[in-house]
């Protein structure tokens, strides 16, 4: 197997992604912040190459390697503040820092990337969402990651390296931040108390956050490169979501749809096709039943 570095590779996703190349035998190494807890990787901690640094300083984190030299690179890590992300000025400073990135590792011998963008970087649409969809980014988050695909698409067709650019759509699971939606419903659940909803006609697409580990992983053995959506590929209305975490946990009447205004920038629709994606192997494992349970069962246990 080959040598595969996972930058944010502590976070909701790379945690995911870490723990599934180290079962399938990759030789693992993974770039955190020194400030950044190991939590989400224990038990596997023992069995990676910790690299503690600082991806804004690429030179740096090349001579942190040392002699061990990646094959292939995840490039997952981002400015991910809930409520200020999308807008922040970070994003640019993120994409700067990853340019940089990418072209030192590519220099150092790297021949292949992942790295992940978002369903954001589409237009709004009605339709299902294809990677030769129409693309309109509405935020500074998605314009900069829109950014970083297109200039690393070009640096690849250059360099002959190969950049996979992963668009993921809404996910949910285990350690994802605690003001989002799914984590939310399920703690007041929980508690017994009442959760103020927006009427829930908003149509998405939910995966599994395991399963966009494994969509990642589909990415890192492959030889393909381009655009690949990461989606379940069925609708489901937010609506629809809030009921199943509520039926599950035997609280139905305790949501109270529509107390809550729907925001005027929420778009109606965001459903993509995984066609691309699935022809290369790759199938999730959760259906959005089964998924809420297993998140259920996660958090009832950190609360216990």
């Amino acid at each position: 197997m080959s040598r595969v570095l996972v930058t944010g590779g502590a976070g909701f996703i790379g945690s995911h992604l870490v723990k599934q190349l180290v079962a399938s035998g990759h030789d693992v190494g993974t770039l955190i912040r020194p400030d950044t807890s190991l939590e989400k990787l224990e038990p596997l901690a023992r069995e990676l190459r910790i690299f503690r640094g600082d991806v804004a300083d690429s030179s740096d984190v090349v001579a942190k390697l040392g002699d061990w030299r990646p094959e292939t690179c995840a490039h997952l890590a981002w400015y991910a503040e809930p409520r200020t992300y999308l807008q922040s000025p970070e994003n640019v400073r993120h994409l700067t820092t990853s340019l940089s990135l990418v072209a030192r590792l590519s220099d150092a011998g790297c021949s292949r990337f992942v790295i992940t963008g978002t369903c954001a970087e589409y237009a709004p649409s009605p339709s299902r969402l294809a990677e030769d969809s129409p693309l309109g980014p509405e935020t500074l988050y998605a314009a900069c990651k829109l950014a970083l695909q297109m200039v690393t698409a070009q640096l690849a067709a250059q360099s002959g390296t190969q950049v996979a650019w992963a668009r993921i759509f809404h996910l949910y699971g285990p350690f994802e931040y605690e003001q989002r939606l799914v984590p939310a419903v399920i703690h007041r659940l929980l508690a017994n108390e009442e959760f103020a909803a927006t009427s829930g006609e908003q149509t998405r697409d939910y995966l599994h956050v395991s399963d966009v580990g494994s969509a990642l992983r589909t990415l890192v053995d492959s030889r393909v490169d381009g655009i690949f959506n990461v989606c379940s590929g069925r609708e489901v209305t937010v609506r629809q979501v809030i009921e199943t975490i509520a039926e599950t946990l035997g609280r139905p009447g305790k949501v109270r749809f529509g107390a809550v205004a729907s925001r005027a920038w929420d778009p109606p629709y965001i459903v993509g096709e995984n066609a691309r994606l699935v022809r290369e192997g790759w199938a999730p494992r959760y259906d959005l039943r089964t998924g809420l349970a297993q998140t259920i069962e996660w958090w009832r246990s950190r609360e216990c």
